[in-house]
């Protein structure tokens, strides 16, 4: 149910948003707890299918996505981590590139092809609920949640390496972010780290998460054609540390 689930989420919510993801190696991946997908290519129509219309992607890609998940013998303990780097993207309006005639078309196109998308992944959402609690109808009551709070107590996430750029001829403006690296760790009550392979015991209804924010800086400039090396930072590179509660 859970490897099930898994590549549900990648064929549904991922695969299309970019190139190099294969179906059929996703069963035998999760099968043996270690997902790899290797130089993945962002489509150039992303952004307008997540809604930011009049912005297409003229170069993007990324270096690495890792999940690792509890083997069958231990499909029971919530660990899973999942690990993104390497994230590089150009983005830019596309009335810079397209003529005017072309820009109502394509524009109808993408949007035609988002609200197509949309009602494909709630269709999957809904199926994969209908299976899920056919699958623990013969359970407790409440053993659903219980296993999905494991997960999400259990649930690690890394994403290094990022740098995102925006470019307009008509704004005559130039931006970027860049990102050492964002984590989110699981912890105990105390805020300890949890260390590798040890498994997070059940904190009730209450969650506890790290937050750890690396070299994350924002650049902004008011002349295209300057290039970003010479562009100023808005926000020069910090790191922070949030403690998250919800109990």
């Amino acid at each position: 149910m859970i490897t099930a689930a898994l590549e549900s989420v990648i064929v549904q919510f991922l695969q299309p948003y970019v190139d190099g993801i294969k179906s059929d190696d996703l069963h035998l991946s999760f099968w043996n707890g270690q997902l790899d997908l290797d130089d993945l290519q962002v489509k150039e129509d992303v952004l307008g299918l997540l809604g930011f219309e009049g912005v297409r992607v003229s170069k993007g890609s990324v270096k690495k996505i890792s999940i690792s998940l509890p083997k069958a013998s231990k499909a029971m303990s919530g660990k899973l981590s999942i690990t993104v780097s390497g994230v590089k993207a150009s983005a830019e309006h596309v009335s810079d590139t397209i003529p005017d005639e072309q820009l109502k078309s394509k524009a109808h196109e993408t949007k035609t092809k988002a609200i197509a998308l949309r009602m494909a992944q709630q269709r999957e959402l809904l199926k994969r609920k209908e299976q899920a609690e056919a699958t623990l109808s013969g359970t407790d009551k409440g053993f659903g949640a219980k296993l999905a709070r494991r997960f999400i107590n259990n649930l690690s996430i890394k994403l290094s390496e990022v740098e995102v750029a925006f470019a307009s001829q008509n704004l005559n403006l130039l931006g970027a972010g860049i990102l050492g690296s964002l984590e989110v760790l699981s912890t105990d009550s105390t805020f300890r780290e949890m260390d590798k392979g040890e498994v997070l015991e059940s904190q009730g209804s209450s969650l506890y998460k790290i937050l750890r924010l690396s070299n994350f800086g924002i650049k902004l400039g008011i002349d295209a054609c300057d290039g970003l090396i010479s562009t100023p930072y808005l926000v020069s590179p910090l790191s922070l540390v949030f403690r998250v509660a919800h109990e």
